[in-house]
């Protein structure tokens, strides 16, 4: 029964990430939008860093949404 749960927690994170950036739209979303997003959500989500990364590169893996890596040295940002 733990693993069924374990598993339904998965592919709810996983819809709820496809929301997300969706409604994002061309912009897209950083990891961190999309941790708030879930904890708004889902307050009682539990070891939220580790799942969203499972899910995020699962769903990269799977071709469902792509990862765009940037940087501008000028303002100290990077992905």
């Amino acid at each position: 029964m733990s693993k069924m749960i374990e598993a339904m927690t998965k592919q709810i994170v996983r819809n709820e990430i496809l929301e997300i950036l969706a409604q994002a739209g061309n912009a897209g979303a950083g990891k961190k939008l999309i941790k708030m997003a879930l904890l708004r959500e889902h307050q009682n989500l539990e070891a939220a860093d580790t799942l969203i990364d499972e899910s995020l590169n699962y769903l990269i893996m799977k071709k469902l949404i792509i990862k765009k890596e940037y940087e501008n040295r000028r303002l100290g940002i990077r992905n």
